[in-house]
């Protein structure tokens, strides 16, 4: 039986390249011979922090070219480009094998659904960054956003990059963005942030009242911003205070992070402002969406790409990931196929 290369998690804060037999297509599925596959923020909370069984393959952001068809799969043949909703499977979240290898299975494939072609006009970067941006998509529509919006984002990892693309794609332009890497400051202003902060430099509210203007409607004992949204998408304490303290009277805060556990939270401020919070995860039909505004260079996410490594070097790439000063996105890829 033929074989390909695997990426195994083997524990937390492990990981091993492995030979593994090639997925075979039962009646309902498809294979596909993987072109790009990045590195999510949740594909590192569960190499450090596991989550998933043991010897689990993870990758849920890719695009692949079908290799292999089912019969009973309808509209897709060999050759087809691919890109999979993970959300609806589990592919590379720990109940299906992911796509940190040569191929992956997807099982139940019914295009339109958890499987969806890529137009020739998109090139294969971008569509491995269809499910980042449709996360970003599922946060700005968590509360309504207009041209008139004063957005923070906290946080410049690849989600908290898509939340500014998807602002900027809704007429937003007030958007300051705070992170500590000037790597992912310099992309933020890329896609089209209009200031960004640096937290270890100086206290983020002055910043947002310079550039929104003073609070209007004073809440009782509470000093805060003139932000309307704000977005926590590093999951933290400091962006957690911080994404509380930059809002306007009535304001509201959408916390986009996958958080470590219980976080003390400042829920007088929440009362005294009359602030609105709440979580968004995953997505619904913003994954076509985000294929559709890719395709139609609605929104070009080009800038978050800084590395693109072989399979082979797929476990020391979870270390450059995980670095935030010298990355923002790593795809791998398998050898063979360039992108």
């Amino acid at each position: 039986m033929a074989s390909q290369r695997v990426l195994r998690w083997t524990g937390n804060g492990r990981l091993a390249l492995d030979r593994a037999p090639r997925p075979v297509a039962g009646e309902r599925d498809v294979v596909l011979a993987v072109v790009a596959c990045g590195i999510c923020g949740s594909d590192l909370h569960f190499w450090k922090d596991g989550g998933l069984p043991p010897g689990a393959v993870m990758g849920h952001e890719f695009v692949g070219h079908a290799v292999a068809v089912g019969g009973g799969v309808a509209g897709i043949a060999p050759g087809d480009r691919l890109v999979v909703n993970p959300m609806v499977n589990g592919i590379g979240l720990g109940a299906h094998d992911g796509a940190f290898a040569d191929y992956v299975r997807v099982p139940d494939a019914v295009l339109g659904s958890n499987v969806h072609a890529v137009p020739d006009d998109l090139d294969d970067r971008q569509a491995a960054l269809v499910e980042p941006l449709a996360v970003g998509l599922r946060a700005i529509g968590a509360t309504p956003v207009d041209e008139g919006t004063r957005a923070v984002v906290l946080g410049a990892g690849p989600i908290g990059l898509c939340v500014v693309a998807a602002l900027r794609h809704r007429g937003v332009s007030r958007i300051v963005v705070s992170d500590p890497s000037p790597l992912r400051r310099e992309r933020a202003m890329a896609l089209g942030a209009d200031a960004v902060h640096d937290p270890a430099d100086t206290p983020l509210l002055p910043l947002v009242l310079e550039r929104f203007g003073p609070p209007g409607r004073q809440s009782h004992k509470r000093t805060h911003g003139n932000a309307d949204i704000a977005f926590d998408c590093a999951g933290i304490q400091a962006t957690l205070d911080g994404g509380l303290a930059v809002l306007r009277h009535g304001g509201a805060l959408v916390l986009v992070s996958a958080y470590p556990g219980h976080m003390p939270f400042d829920i007088r401020s929440v009362m005294l402002g009359e602030l609105r919070v709440m979580g968004t995860i995953g997505y619904e039909q913003e994954f076509e969406q985000a294929l559709q505004l890719l395709t139609r260079r609605a929104i070009d996410l080009s800038p978050l790409v800084s590395h693109v490594v072989d399979l082979d070097d797929a476990p020391a790439a979870f270390e450059v990931q995980a670095c935030a000063t010298s990355s923002v996105k790593v795809l791998v890829r398998p050898g063979q196929r360039t992108i």
